[in-house]
């Protein structure tokens, strides 16, 4: 509830600083996950093989490391050709917007795939105890206009500067 409520707030606070917002459907994805954990596996495929993964906090991270190994390279590959068609459709979604606004964890899995720039910022707190944020996300190469962004909500907003009571 916070969550939306920081980032209803977001809006407001963009809205006030003079930008146009409008709505865009983002393509979804059931195999975003599913390649970013083999694409982790293959990235700690030696600290597993180590067995230094025994000292992760969690442990589910340890199995999925472990199964993500076990995939097929056919599987991968097919996997892969649905996520040019993914990056097409996310493409398109944003022409002519410059930035996307969204909660930062909804946004992550997406963009790790397609590899379009985030900038994350927080953007308030559940019960004044834990930090929420807000992604900015633009098209491909579009960092410039990503990080203008940040700065400027930052400074409007002041919440980088806040922290929670240790």
């Amino acid at each position: 509830e916070e969550d939306r409520a920081n980032a209803e707030a977001t809006l407001s606070t963009l809205r006030g600083m003079g930008f146009s917002l409008e709505a865009v459907e983002i393509p979804r994805n059931d195999l975003t996950y599913f390649i970013e954990y083999v694409e982790r596996a293959a990235g700690f495929a030696e600290f597993a093989r180590s067995g230094q993964d025994q000292g992760l906090r969690r442990q589910n991270h340890r199995g999925e490391l472990r199964v993500s190994q076990l995939v097929p390279a056919v599987e991968y590959l097919q996997a892969n050709r649905i996520r040019m068609l993914l990056m097409e459709e996310l493409a398109q979604a944003l022409d002519g917007i410059d930035v996307m606004v969204a909660p930062w964890r909804s946004i992550n899995p997406l963009t790790s795939m397609t590899g379009h720039p985030v900038v994350a910022v927080p953007n308030g707190f559940t019960g004044q105890v834990t930090p929420t944020g807000i992604a900015f996300m633009g098209s491909i190469y579009g960092e410039n206009t990503l990080l203008a962004l940040a700065k400027a909500y930052q400074e409007a907003t002041g919440f980088h500067e806040r922290h929670p009571a240790l």
